[in-house]
């Protein structure tokens, strides 16, 4: 049986942020848009960590705290 990687970039299908964020900054006259994905990649990764963290206590007040 074939393995297939867990992260998968398909050319013309499907893009890693950080490889988008390569090409921008290699294309003449879009570092505006590099920028602007970098923007998005932060607000990302930030509210991926406040979900995590709500979650978190989410999940211990159901616990009754015994951690």
């Amino acid at each position: 049986m074939p393995r297939l990687p867990l992260f998968l970039n398909i050319p013309g299908e499907t893009r890693t942020i950080p490889l988008a964020m390569y090409t921008l900054i290699e294309t003449p006259g879009a570092e505006i848009a590099a920028a602007r994905l970098c923007i998005i990649a932060i607000i990302l990764a930030l509210l991926s960590l406040l979900f995590s963290e709500w979650l978190t206590r989410c999940s211990r007040k159901r616990l009754g705290s015994m951690c």
